[in-house]
């Protein structure tokens, strides 16, 4: 994504945001909030994004979870529409005091207090009341917790994983698994049973993901007959695991 200063825009972002402006209200029924979903807004969203601000399409995601529609930028969250409202996530000290002289309601302020939703997005400022368009302030505090991400060490360790979001990532972490190096040493099927071990309810669909990772592929593309072997060697390793315990349980009691 190419930098810029704080206070400085191209000529075509410019030209791109006052096109924006002075056809806001001549597409007015485009933006209703019964005519135009989050999906679409959160669409027009990335666009706004990839057009004013170069940023890769590939890098940003949405997806719709939780009521509403979270936005990601190199597999972590920082926007979500619900309602036709955009709420931004405050990624650091400086975006958090910007978004407070803003003068900015919360996500509770505003979310809470009319559907009583059991999600927890308390974090999140609403950057727009109902989402039209991108302003040069606006554009200014999500260029800025972009680039926070690009520059982040977490960003570019999840980064050579393929599959991986932020929450999966999180979770390899926990078990020493922070690069593709060690997850390709650990293996797929053992990288799983940690997990398993410590939720078991836990998607079969991680194992895909995990041996997609290690592949370089997408996980969609392992074959049936694949995830079939997978499960039967997942299963035989669980069941050495519990054999393992028991005799280890049984030599305790026996030293008792």
């Amino acid at each position: 994504m190419r930098k810029q200063s704080d206070s400085t825009f191209t000529r075509q972002e410019s030209t791109y945001m006052i096109h924006l402006t002075k056809n806001k209200h001549e597409n007015s029924n485009m933006y209703n909030k019964d005519y135009k979903s989050d999906r679409e807004k959160s669409l027009s969203f990335i666009e706004s994004l990839e057009y004013s601000l170069h940023i890769n399409k590939s890098h940003i995601k949405y997806k719709h979870m939780f009521g509403c529609y979270v936005v990601r930028y190199r597999k972590r969250a920082f926007a979500i529409f619900f309602q036709g409202s955009l709420f931004i996530k405050p990624i650091n000290e400086s975006v958090l005091s910007k978004l407070k002289k803003m003068r900015l309601k919360t996500w509770d302020n505003v979310v809470e207090q009319q559907f009583n939703t059991n999600v927890n997005f308390s974090s999140y400022y609403c950057l727009c009341d109902n989402f039209t368009f991108l302003n040069c302030q606006h554009l200014k505090i999500i260029r800025e917790i972009l680039l926070s991400f690009d520059n982040t060490l977490e960003a570019r360790e999840i980064n050579g994983f393929v599959n991986i979001d932020t929450r999966l990532y999180q979770k390899l972490k926990a078990e020493g698994i922070s690069s593709i190096a060690i997850l390709k040493k650990t293996g797929a099927i053992e990288t799983y049973l940690k997990l398993y071990l410590r939720n078991r309810n836990i998607s079969k669909k991680v194992l895909w993901k995990l041996e997609g990772a290690i592949r370089g592929c997408h996980y969609e593309l392992i074959t049936l007959k694949d995830r079939e072997n997978l499960i039967i060697k997942f299963e035989t390793l669980l069941l050495a695991h519990y054999h393992r315990k028991i005799n280890f349980d049984s030599n305790i009691r026996d030293e008792f």
